[in-house]
């Protein structure tokens, strides 16, 4: 069995994203976010639940400017993250 094909067989259970706006848009689709912590980097990443194996999809269709979601509540998803990063939870 090839690598590419153990991974889809079993994908990850989490997916990662260091950028706020992908994580605001993740949300705003319906992704479950788990949790949030430093990375290495000293930037938070957003974890999220990837029970979905499209997750990945989306977030690649946000940064080519496919997305295609209500504006008020990505911008609120956007805002509630901004402060759960400066409130350290």
């Amino acid at each position: 069995m090839s690598k590419e094909a153990s991974i889809e067989e079993n994908p990850p259970t989490e997916f990662r994203t260091d950028q706020t706006p992908i994580a605001a848009y993740l949300i705003t689709e319906g992704f479950t976010l788990l949790d949030t912590e430093k990375n290495a980097r000293g930037f938070t990443e957003f974890i999220f639940q990837n029970d979905n194996k499209y997750i990945a999809e989306y977030a690649r269709k946000f940064e080519l400017d496919e997305a295609m979601v209500s504006a008020a509540s990505y911008i609120r998803n956007y805002q509630d993250l901004i402060k759960r990063i400066k409130r350290g939870w």
